[in-house]
């Protein structure tokens, strides 16, 4: 392995540990606001097949 670079491996466990901290987290932000949960859920169903996952990352994490 090159100097400075991670095991994909590793880096797969640490991308998935921190997509259930994500989980958790967003549960706990809906449970206080479930209409916000809807909202979000339809947006995605709607808009997902026709912009990819990805892009709608990219919309959620720059912001409005």
């Amino acid at each position: 392995m090159a100097y400075g670079k991670k095991d994909p491996e590793v880096v797969r466990a640490e991308m998935d540990a921190a997509a259930i901290e994500a989980q958790n987290d967003l549960t706990e932000m809906i449970d206080h606001d479930a209409l916000a949960q809807s909202h979000i859920l339809e947006w995605w169903e709607k808009w997902y097949r026709k912009a990819g996952h990805k892009r709608l990352g990219r919309i959620l994490v720059k912001g409005i």
